[in-house]
């Protein structure tokens, strides 16, 4: 079970052959408190741009996929490559608070500094 935090993913890609679940939309932080998304509804954690489609891919894909069997949660954390760390954090303790195990949290973003409180939640 994979945990895909980045700008949402397009979950009905065919190499994920369904295997990738939309879970968690917080890319709105603060202005709304996120939602824990319907399991068909596939506009739940759209990827607008394709960085966290290309994310799972790479991490679950069923062509190049690393754990490419696996299931996938798409967490929304980002709209258009800017997130909050709030959003970040919500998400990530959503995550310790909700999940099944085992399971790996997949994050590929890039911060110009060191956050304690995302090494606090990690």
């Amino acid at each position: 079970l994979v945990y895909i935090l980045d700008t949402g993913v397009r979950v009905t890609h065919i190499d994920f052959g369904g295997r990738v679940v939309p879970t968690l939309d917080v890319s709105q932080l603060p202005d709304y408190n996120g939602w824990v998304c319907a399991p068909a509804n596939v506009s739940c954690t759209e990827d607008k741009i394709g960085h966290g489609t290309h994310v799972a891919g790479v991490a679950i894909g069923s062509t190049y996929g690393v754990a490419n069997q696996a299931i996938g949660h798409a967490v929304k954390v980002m709209n258009d490559m800017q997130g909050k760390l709030s959003a970040f954090s919500f998400a990530l303790l959503w995550i310790l608070e909700n999940r099944q195990v085992p399971m790996i949290v997949s994050l590929s973003i890039a911060l110009d500094r060191r956050v304690p409180m995302l090494d606090t939640i990690v």
